[in-house]
């Protein structure tokens, strides 16, 4: 028997023709978007997921003269949110109040003002525990995203904070020394390209635009245990003559060197509601 030829029916013929034509269809679109519309394709992409953040700087440390703590920075997490990404997800706000201890209800109003003005960016609650931050975080609540901020500590308290004075919200000096040395302390931010996930979370670090410089560290003339030490003898004497202010200072006779400094009434810098009293009496008065 003569072997026949084979000979490709029509279907085949057809079904070969589309699928070369698909296939090419494929590789001319590949090649238009690696070649022709990489650029605006990643620069669209850059617009909607590269973003720059800020890196906070450390604040310096003031310390007595042997090296002791007065005044630290202690890291803490700041809640805020993409209101334009947030808006979309109703639902979640109570959650979300209830998390950060926001009285309720008061979050459609911040947010209605936010994405009137057409922002990005609004804070939910500043200076939380990084251990509450994380709980918070956790919820997965979309276009809620975590800063790492500063909040100031002062291991003695009351005893120095007429002379150490304190810092806000912001960690900017308000009073005393942290005022007359805000600059020195404060250093300055840095920048840092970013891309971010359509939650609003980092998921790359691209590069560095401004290096970060944390503040400079102060060292002061004064002892921290003689300046406690004046500190309780002040407190028992003015308690004893029902005085209603009472400052004091011990000077080092051969340098002039300032070793203590203490003016009662006083306040505790680690609370905020208890800065009522700042004034310096030594510092600011003078004597006839």
């Amino acid at each position: 028997m003569t072997k026949r030829e084979y000979v490709a029916p029509n279907r085949d013929i057809v079904v070969l023709i589309s699928i070369t034509f698909a296939f090419s269809l494929l590789v001319a679109r590949a090649a238009h978007v690696q070649i022709v519309d990489a650029e605006w394709l990643q620069a669209a992409g850059n617009a909607r997921f590269l973003r720059s953040v800020k890196v906070v700087a450390n604040r310096g440390i003031i310390k007595d003269r042997n090296g002791l703590v007065l005044a630290v920075s202690t890291p803490v997490d700041s809640v805020w949110a993409n209101p334009q990404i947030l808006n979309q997800h109703a639902a979640t706000w109570g959650t979300l109040e209830e998390a950060v201890g926001m009285p309720k209800n008061t979050l459609a109003i911040k947010l209605a003002q936010a994405v009137t003005n057409d922002s990005e960016f609004m804070y939910i609650r500043r200076s939380l525990e990084p251990h509450h931050a994380q709980e918070v975080m956790e919820l997965d609540i979309p276009g809620v995203s975590l800063q790492r901020e500063y909040r100031r500590y002062y291991p003695y308290g009351a005893s120095i904070a007429n002379l150490i004075g304190y810092t806000n919200i912001d960690d900017i000096g308000i009073e005393g020394i942290e005022l007359a040395h805000n600059e020195k302390l404060t250093g300055q931010d840095g920048l840092r390209r970013v891309i971010k996930d359509r939650k609003g979370r980092i998921v790359e670090t691209r590069s560095d635009e401004r290096r970060v410089r944390d503040g400079e560290d102060i060292y002061l003339s004064i002892d921290a245990r003689i300046q406690q030490s004046l500190y309780q003898t002040l407190s028992e004497t003015m308690n004893t003559h029902g005085a209603s202010n009472a400052s004091a200072v011990v000077v080092d006779v051969y340098t002039g060197e300032i070793l203590a400094i203490c003016t009662l009434p006083t306040f505790n810098p680690n609370v905020k509601e208890s800065r009522g009293t700042t004034n310096n009496f030594v510092a600011r008065h003078a004597f006839e």
